[in-house]
């Protein structure tokens, strides 16, 4: 009896031990209840997009290119030039009074004198537009008037908003001092192309000059 009485002394614990024990369990429970995996934030990717800008045509510096790469480029533009229609729906030009003529375009004229008109570039090389040639091509709409001896062309399709005027003119060649003889009218335009300075503004006029024979 007391061998085995001696025996369950030894098995129970002490009451200093039982303490620890209960210290340690809350230690484990308060850790428990604060040690929480958390889930990684969830990431979103986004992209921007890229436009890339078209490069603007560089157009031959001729009487052709210059308004036909500024009705492509819807840019600013003014010429003054000759082209020849040769009744059978082409255009021919030269780049300048000593240069060889070329094909530049095309037309189709209707039974209501309605016109519509293509016209080209062909005069633009790696020499003029430092890179391989754009040969730009510009389409029109249009109308003949006073009696045939004008058409008046709008422009048409992508970019759009450049005019067009045809005159009848002399025979290529066939011009002369003399030729410009006679009592003109004057009619003056400016366009702003930069901030007025002070008090400038755009001015027009009209008057009269005569040329002697």
């Amino acid at each position: 009896m007391i061998f085995a009485g001696a025996l369950n002394r030894g098995a129970m614990p002490s009451r200093s031990h039982v303490h620890r024990e209960r210290r340690s369990d809350r230690r484990l429970r308060r850790t428990g209840t604060r040690s929480t995996a958390s889930a990684p934030a969830a990431t979103t990717a986004t992209t921007t997009a890229v436009t890339a800008t078209p490069a603007a045509i560089v157009g031959s510096a001729t009487p052709i290119g210059t308004p036909v790469a500024g009705a492509a480029n819807s840019a600013r533009f003014a010429s003054v030039g000759r082209i020849f229609l040769d009744g059978n729906g082409a255009i021919f030009a030269a780049a300048d009074s000593l240069s060889p003529v070329l094909q530049v375009g095309a037309y189709t004229a209707n039974t209501d004198c309605t016109i519509s008109v293509t016209i080209t570039d062909s005069f633009a090389t790696p020499a003029s537009a430092a890179l391989t040639p754009v040969q730009a091509s510009v389409s029109f709409e249009g109308v003949l008037v006073q009696t045939g001896a004008e058409i008046d062309l709008v422009q048409t399709g992508t970019g759009g908003g450049a005019v067009l005027t045809l005159r009848k003119a002399k025979q290529f060649t066939g011009c002369t001092t003399d030729g410009f003889a006679g009592t003109f009218g004057l009619a003056a335009g400016g366009v702003a192309t930069a901030a007025p300075v002070g008090t400038d503004a755009p001015v027009t006029t009209s008057s009269i000059c005569s040329r002697d024979s």
